[in-house]
């Protein structure tokens, strides 16, 4: 995220609880208990220890239903492998990011570790020694075989070099980010879904006149804003310019007119009243509970809160990818891989650490995905899916089949997720001006790219 961004991703804020419906929901296509590992090559042997062996789980999933589907995940896995414990860890995603390379760094780090993509996490982790690659468990369990394209998840053994070389995580599922929208309040307010940007815009204005808060958006953990300036972003930047600005290829500079003018219209947006005011001091999960409660015509952000919504708000809630300039055109979107699963370079159980993966990555666990309202890597029926899914669905085979889909701006560097994030509130806050913006994160990436060379 941030994954989560994204994550990231992506995307781990304070946890809202659901109720236990729906809890039952997430893990109850959970794969048999005395089902053993799948790879792509059929069932591998369950990993019996005559004395208990304890695997050890860090991970950023504290938010329901994610945290319950990995809690089921984890019993079906203690029973498929007699003798192991797992002891889990989670935590929520600032406080995870802040204290996750100090326990990999700890004379008894944990076997098993979610990451981010980009340098701000993986890269750091990678270059200090802390994760193990998993090419021969990749070879074993067939994860590039079903998943496809990992290269956000491949680095040289050095963490110099990002994009390509060994295979340090897996995901077991996808996200996009787009707008989640009331049906309800769309009714009220006489529209539909906006086939323009322009239409887009109009509605913001007709909820504003309305009452109705036309976005709703949490700033107070800087990530939401970020992501909220990157949808406008998209509107102007090739998916090129964008790739090779995060990969840090090509010497490709901020300080772009696309992205002063995408800076500028989300500050104006915030002093319209077209975002949810005081944004920059409200938390993300209160902006969220709001909508869900009905309250706000629109909530841009990523699919991991499609869950929530589908639970809070049953059939009153769609998604639909921000609409492009130009009718009938495919638009950029936000997106990536989820959270990505590690193993620590110095764990002493790697083996039952890559059958713990495997098995959260396989395909017989690809339902529960689902029904928990995210994107699974995994190919899975997609009948009787509640509507919002089968709208993210949609929304992801659109923009990933037209190679719209572009990486997450806080993976550029390490401490981009900050720069960006400071950056982006003082456009919500009106402190400062759209040139200010982007100087500040070109001066930032900048110096990064320095210490690359």
């Amino acid at each position: 995220m941030t994954r989560l961004g994204s994550w990231a991703r992506f995307v781990q804020q304070r946890r809202l609880a659901l109720v236990s419906g729906v809890i039952a929901l997430a893990v109850g296509g959970i794969g048999s208990a005395s089902a053993a590992v799948t790879s792509s090559a059929g069932p591998s042997k369950a990993h019996a220890r005559k004395a208990s062996t304890t695997l050890v789980v860090w991970d950023a999933f504290a938010r329901d239903p994610r945290k319950s589907l990995i809690d089921g995940f984890n019993a079906a896995f203690e029973k498929a492998h007699p003798g192991v414990h797992i002891n889990r860890v989670t935590k929520e995603f600032n406080d995870y990011n802040a204290t996750v390379k100090l326990v990999l760094s700890a004379s008894h780090p944990p076997d098993v570790v979610t990451g981010n993509q980009g340098w701000s996490a993986d890269g750091i982790m990678i270059k200090a020694g802390l994760l193990a690659p998993l090419d021969s468990y990749d070879k074993k369990y067939g994860w590039s075989k079903r998943v496809g394209n990992l290269g956000e998840l491949k680095w040289s053994a050095d963490g110099k070099t990002w994009g390509a070389g060994h295979l340090y995580g897996v995901s077991y599922s996808s996200s996009i980010n787009g707008v989640f929208y009331n049906k309800a309040n769309m009714k009220k307010l006489g529209i539909g879904i906006p086939k323009t940007f322009a239409e887009f815009t109009s509605d913001l204005a007709k909820a504003k006149a309305a009452g109705v808060v036309p976005i709703q958006l949490g700033d107070q953990d800087k990530w939401p804003g970020t992501q909220n300036f990157q949808m406008l972003q998209d509107l102007y930047t090739s998916p090129t310019v964008l790739r090779n600005w995060i990969y840090g290829r090509g010497n490709v500079s901020f300080a772009t007119a696309a992205n002063m003018k995408a800076a500028q219209l989300l500050k104006d947006w915030s002093a319209a009243g077209y975002i949810t005011p005081g944004s920059i001091g409200t938390p993300y999960d209160s902006a969220n509970a709001n909508f869900a409660a009905g309250q706000g015509l629109f909530d841009y952000s990523g699919t991991w809160l499609t869950g929530l919504f589908a639970q809070k708000m049953k059939n009153n809630v769609g998604f639909f990818l921000v609409p492009p300039l130009t009718a009938g055109q495919v638009p950029l979107a936000v997106g990536s891989l989820e959270l990505p699963w590690h193993i620590s370079a110095r764990s002493k159980n790697k083996d039952l650490a890559a059958a713990y993966i495997a098995f959260i990555m396989s395909e017989q666990n690809a339902a529960a995905v689902l029904k928990s309202g995210e994107i699974p890597v995994n190919s899975v029926s997609t009948k009787n899916v509640t509507p919002v899914i089968a709208d993210t669905l949609r929304a992801w085979k659109t923009v990933t089949s037209h190679d719209k889909l572009v990486p997450f701006l806080d993976w550029a560097t390490p401490d981009m997720l900050l720069t960006v994030g400071g950056a982006t509130q003082g456009l919500l806050g009106n402190h400062s001006t759209a040139q200010q913006f982007v100087n500040t994160v070109q001066s930032h990436y900048a110096a990064f790219q320095k210490t690359r060379h």
